[in-house]
C-alpha cells in the first residue's frame, strides 16, 4: 500500500481532526503521568545485603498517613528491633512531595549505578497508591551519589524517616539510661541511690538525649574494683550519658572517667 497516496487522499478537514485526536491522546498520557496522586500512598523502604553487622542486616520501613513502622532484622531473619511511631502530617507530606519531585511512578524498575563501590548493599523502594496501583524501584548498588538530585532528596527523606522512627521518648530514654548505668561496672560494683538530675533533648539530627544522674559508691574509685586496694568511704558521683536513637553513645563519670572504655579521660 502506498501510504503517502493514502494520506493524500484524506480530505484536509479529516486530516486535521486525526492530528488533533492523536495530539489529544499524547497530551492526555503526559497529563496522566504528571497528575499522579501520591497523597495517601503507602511507602516501603528496605535495605539489605552489603557489609553490615549480622544483627543489623536488613532495615525495613513502612510509612502511611499517621503512622510509621521500622523493623531491624538479623541476617537469619530474626527481628531485632521494632519501632512504631505516630507520624506528624507534615513529615508524611514532606515524603510525599519528594515522591512527586522524583516522578516515582515513571522511574525505571531498576536504577543501576555505574560506580566503583563495593559492599554498599541494595535498596528497594515500593509505593502503593490509594487506587491500588503499586511500583517497586530497586537501587543496585545502593549508591545514590550518581543519581538525580530528586532521587537523592527522596533517599535523604527516607533515611530521615528511619531516624525519626527509631527515635525514643524521654521516658524510654530514661529507662534505657538507668538500665545501662545499673549494669555498668562502677555502679554495679557498689553503687546506690541512683537519681535523675537533668535531661535535655538536643535539636540535632539524629535527635540526642543528654541525661545526668547522681549516685553514691561505698568505696572510692571507678569501674570493677574487685581484688584491688580501695578506700571504704562513701563517694558521691555524677554520670552524664548521651543517647542517640536506642543506643548509649557516651557515658562519663565526674567529667573524668569514661565508663564505656573503662579508663580515665586524659
Amino acid at each position: 500500500m502506498n501510504l503517502f497516496k493514502y494520506f493524500n487522499d484524506i480530505p484536509e478537514g479529516m486530516m486535521k481532526l486525526a492530528i488533533l485526536a492523536i495530539m489529544a491522546v499524547l497530551l492526555g498520557c503526559a497529563q496522566k503521568a504528571a497528575d499522579t496522586d501520591y497523597s495517601g500512598a503507602t511507602i516501603s523502604f528496605k535495605t539489605h545485603s552489603g557489609f553490615v553487622p549480622e544483627d543489623a542486616a536488613v532495615q525495613i520501613l513502612r510509612v502511611e498517613p499517621g503512622r510509621s513502622v521500622y523493623e531491624l532484622q538479623a541476617s537469619n531473619g530474626t527481628t531485632m528491633l521494632v519501632r512504631e511511631k505516630i507520624l506528624p502530617e507534615e513529615k508524611y507530606n514532606q515524603l510525599v512531595e519528594s515522591l512527586e519531585k522524583a516522578k516515582f511512578m515513571s522511574l525505571k524498575e531498576k536504577l543501576e549505578v555505574d560506580a566503583r563501590v563495593t559492599d554498599v548493599g541494595i535498596a528497594e523502594i515500593e509505593v502503593e497508591l490509594k487506587n491500588g496501583t503499586s511500583k517497586k524501584v530497586v537501587i543496585d548498588p545502593y549508591y545514590v551519589d550518581e543519581l538525580s538530585p530528586e532521587i537523592r532528596e527522596l533517599n535523604q527523606n527516607l533515611l530521615g524517616m528511619i531516624s525519626f522512627s527509631r527515635s525514643i521518648t524521654k521516658e524510654q530514654a530514661e529507662q534505657l539510661a538507668e538500665q545501662w548505668i545499673r549494669q555498668a561496672p562502677t555502679f554495679k560494683f557498689d553503687g546506690e541511690g541512683l537519681e535523675l538530675i537533668g535531661h535535655e533533648v538536643l535539636e540535632s539530627f539524629p535527635e540526642q538525649h543528654v541525661l545526668e544522674y547522681s549516685f553514691t559508691s561505698r568505696h572510692g574509685g571507678y569501674g570493677d574494683r574487685t581484688g584491688k586496694f580501695i578506700t571504704q568511704v562513701i563517694t558521691p558521683h555524677k554520670i552524664k550519658l548521651r543517647i542517640v536513637e536506642d543506643s548509649v553513645i557516651s557515658a562519663v563519670i565526674d567529667e573524668k572517667w569514661d565508663e564505656m572504655s573503662q579508663k580515665m579521660i586524659s
